[in-house]
Order: C-alpha cells, then structure tokens, then sequence
C-alpha cells in the first residue's frame, strides 16, 4: 500500500503539471509510466497516445504501448510500436530486443 500511495501522489503531482502545461509530452509519458506500474493499462494508454500526439517521433513512447500490448497477448499490434520505435531511432536496443522475444512468440 506504501508504494500505491507514492504512485497516487506522483500521478496528482504530474496531473498538476499537465493542467500548467498540457502539451508536455514527458509528462504525458510519465504518467502513462506510472498508470503502466499500477497495472491500469487503459490509463497508460491514454497518456501515451496523448504523448504521441504531440510528439510523434518520440519512440520511448512507441515502446512502452508495444509492451503493454504485449502484455494483453496483442503480440500483432505489439510488433507494430516496436517496429515503428526502430523506424524512428534505429540504434533503440530495447525496442530491438522486443522485436527479437516477439519474434520467438510468432
């Protein structure tokens, strides 16, 4: 519960922070951070794609919505943000090393 409480405090904090600034797109990926550590994956969703939105190169963001798909067995969809993480920043080992497990799953 300790942590859960940190959790709701950082989201409050970071939720101030958009109502300052809502095109921040690190915040938006922040968010969407925490909501994917807190397992509310709709949550996380929704904050990364706002991060997309405004920033539609930032391939950290393509990544994390690939593995929360992956996450739900949408190993499909999963593939086309790690892909497209990998388009936008080639030398992106992380995304390449989702490509490379998904790979084994498919």
């Amino acid at each position: 519960m300790y942590l859960q409480g940190e959790f709701d405090k950082a989201i409050l904090l970071y939720k101030e922070a958009l109502r300052l600034g809502p095109e921040n797109v690190d915040t938006h990926y922040n968010i969407g951070l925490f909501y994917k550590k807190q397992e509310k994956l709709k949550k996380a969703i929704t904050h990364l794609a706002k991060a997309i939105k405004i920033d539609p190169d930032y391939a950290k963001v393509y990544n994390e919505i690939g593995v929360i798909l992956f996450q739900q067995g949408k190993y499909k969809k999963a593939g086309v943000f790690f892909s497209k993480a990998v388009q936008i920043k080639p030398s992106y080992t992380e995304a390449q090393k989702n490509i490379a497990l998904l790979k084994k799953i498919l």
